[in-house]
């Protein structure tokens, strides 16, 4: 069989009358990217972990199963076959990576009060305010970041 491609060490010689010719298709414009499937549940707090590290999920998918594919640089994460998520892959373990539009409105204006944020806030307010907050985050082995804005939106009233 001749051709007239030239030939290169690893590669076979192109047939240009071979039956299946018409099939052939254009190669795909992005590499192939490996990626793993796992299944998992909704939490409570909507994120599912992957890895040690959360990844948020619409509010509206709570404890539902979900499917989630991990590949080198993102975590895409699909319920019944669509996409609902799309995060960067992080690999710091026990940390949240949260989109805003995934929580209830009733959750977003708390967003912003980070776990640094509250008892700097409590601190500004005076010193017994800041106690009170230290012993929340102290005694409680998840703390409400609600219940101590809470306490610090009462002391400014």
């Amino acid at each position: 069989m001749t051709s007239s491609a030239p030939s290169r060490p690893g590669r076979l010689a192109f047939a240009p009358d071979i039956p299946c010719k018409p099939a052939l298709r254009a190669l795909p414009e992005t590499d192939h990217e490996y990626a793993e499937w796992r299944i998992a549940r909704v939490g409570i707090d909507d994120h599912v972990e992957v890895q040690k590290h959360f990844y948020s999920v619409p509010y509206r998918l709570l404890r539902q199963r979900v499917e989630i594919r991990i590949a080198a640089r993102s975590v895409e994460i699909f319920h019944k076959g669509k996409r609902v998520a799309l995060h960067r892959r992080e690999r710091r373990p026990n940390r949240h990576s949260t989109i805003a539009e995934h929580m209830p409105s009733r959750h977003r204006r708390y967003a912003d009060w980070t776990h640094e944020r509250v008892p700097r806030e409590a601190e500004a307010t005076g010193p017994n305010c800041q106690a009170l907050v230290e012993i929340i985050f102290r005694e409680r082995k998840h703390p409400e970041h609600r219940s101590c804005v809470g306490i610090l939106r009462l002391a400014k009233t």
